[in-house]
This record gives structure tokens, sequence and C-alpha cells, in this order.
């Protein structure tokens, strides 16, 4: 297999809301800022795709796993198997026929960041008293738009294996350690999964604040990767001129030649949002130069990565 990994860095554009509050108190929802930048923590936007991939599987029974409640069953259960879990409680390492106490997650994820400084605004929730004795409740709610910057990375190898740990303590003066993997589903089912979490990455959507503060995390610019070893440069491609709000694309096109000299493929697709960055046409033509892939849309990119994953997958 030539593909070992993939991943996305991308920016979107979302619209006014708190989509994932901080501390706050009894009657404030606070944004979650870095500065006076806001953001959405890693385990919120975790959170979103694991939702979405609970909409993408045939088999409800193979998503019911919860982080806290996991059932360690990766070849049966496809949160288990891409989110991880650790539960030490319930598993018993020494036990050949209970799962490992735990699994590291082949997805990883970054925080959503806001990238421009924009205003903030506080917005009143009143809870009515229907009951009709006047006993209405007050909220405020800390609210603004922006453009976040965020990205994925998917281990494509460690989807559907076991990685186990060996160590031979037997000789006096060394030891001998060996990592071994077991497959526990085969590789129809790999492409499957791998495929319905590049489709849950699209869709993620389930944010805090959406019954009242609907928005679309759909990315507008996403640059996508297949790679033959796993790296996380990627990450580094949509670095922003917040004062001029373009796309640095000196540093993009050096990224996306990173990538490509150790072998991977790279794709883009974008809205040409105006709100996103000012300078489009020069970083899709960049990407070309760099040999990046441009595609007709942002889910074609999505498809496109999924494709040449998976067609690596199944060939073996």
């Amino acid at each position: 297999m030539t593909a070992t990994a993939l991943g996305f860095s991308f920016l979107t554009d979302v619209s006014l809301g708190n989509h994932n509050a901080g501390e706050g108190g009894s009657q404030l929802a606070d944004l979650k800022k870095y500065g006076n930048k806001p953001y959405i923590s890693g385990q919120a936007y975790r959170r979103a795709i694991k939702e979405a991939l609970r909409e993408q599987v045939a088999d409800p029974e193979t998503a019911e796993c919860s982080s806290r409640y996991p059932c360690g069953e990766i070849g049966d259960c496809v949160i288990c198997d891409l989110f991880g879990y650790m539960n030490t409680d319930e598993f018993d390492a020494g036990d050949d026929e209970t799962p490992a106490p735990k699994r590291t997650a082949p997805l990883r994820v970054s925080k959503l960041l806001g990238q421009y400084d924009r205003p903030q605004t506080t917005d009143m929730v009143l809870q009515q008293d229907e009951s009709g004795d006047a006993d209405n409740r007050i909220g405020y709610r800390e609210i603004t738009e922006n453009v976040y910057h965020g990205g994925v990375m998917l281990d494509v190898d460690a989807v559907g294996r076991r990685e186990s740990d060996e160590v031979d303590t037997s000789r006096e003066h060394d030891e001998i350690y060996q990592r071994t993997y077991d497959d526990e589903i085969d590789d129809a089912e790999r492409a499957h999964r791998v495929t319905a979490l590049v489709h849950s990455v699209r869709a993620a959507s389930n944010l805090a604040g959406q019954a009242r503060h609907m928005a679309d995390f759909m990315p507008d610019l996403v640059v996508g990767a297949t790679l033959p070893e796993y790296n996380q440069r990627l990450q580094n491609a949509l670095n922003l001129d917040t004062e001029a709000e373009e796309l640095v694309v000196p540093q993009f096109e050096q990224v996306v030649a990173d990538i490509t000299a150790v072998g991977g493929d790279v794709w883009v697709g974008g809205t040409h949002n105006p709100d996103v960055i000012g300078n489009w046409d020069t970083a899709m033509t960049a990407a070309e130069d760099a040999g990046a892939m441009v595609c007709d849309s942002v889910a074609d990119c999505f498809d496109q990565v999924a494709d040449a994953a998976t067609t690596a997958d199944s060939d073996g």
C-alpha cells in the first residue's frame, strides 16, 4: 500500500454564533478565546466528526460507543477503532479474551482557531415561563463571526489494526522490543471506514448553539493530501497574513512541495469566498504550479482524497 496517511487543512467562514462556549457563569456562556480570537476546542470538533460518522454508517450498532463507555472491539465498532479509547477499569491487559486497555486514535484533530480580529457582541437568551407565573429566566451568550483554521490527519495504516508491544527481558544485559500489527478487518472494510470518516469530516456541523446559531462548517478552502509516510506537515499549508487577509503563498507552495517531494499527492478546493482570503486567484495558480490538483469544488476535494487513499488500500 502506498498511501499510509491522509489529511486535510482548511479555512472555513463561520457565521455569527457561539459554537463552543467557555467556562462562563450561571447566566453567561462566554466565547473560548486565544487572545481576542475565538476558538473551538479539538474535543468539540472531534465530537462533531463522531456525530457525523454515526450518520454515515449503515448499521447504527457499529457506532454506539462513547469515550466513557467503549467496547474496545475495533473489528466491530468504528467509534472505538477510529477515535480510540482508554478504560483500564473495564479491560484486563493480561487477558487474551478481552480488548487492550487503551487504543491510540488513528484520527487526530486540531483546534479550530479564528484567524481575524472581528467584532464580538452579547446575545440575550430569554427562557419564558409558560406557566404564567412570569418566572422568566434571562441568560447571555457571547457571539462572533470569524474564519477558522483547522485540520485533521488519519493514520490509514492503523485503521482496523491492533498494535501490540512485546518486550523480552529474559536476557541479562539487554532486551528485545517488538511491535506487531494484527488485522481485525479486511481491506474492503478498511476502505469503507476511511471513506466514511472523510465524508464525516466534510459534513461535521453538530457543534454547540446550532438550535439558535446555525452555521455552515464545511470548509471554504481545503487542502487535502495522501502520504506514503505519516507526518503532519500539511497543517502548516494555510497560514494567513491576518492584516492583509491573504494566504501566505510562498509558505503554501513550500508545504505542497514538501509533501510531493516524499511521494505524496495534494488536492485543493475552494469557494472563492472573499471573506476568507483576498488572493484566491494567486493561491489557486500557486497550487497548480506547486504540483497540487485543483478540484472543481470543496466536496470534490474530499472525494478525490478518499478515492486515492482507498484505492491504494484495496490494491495493497
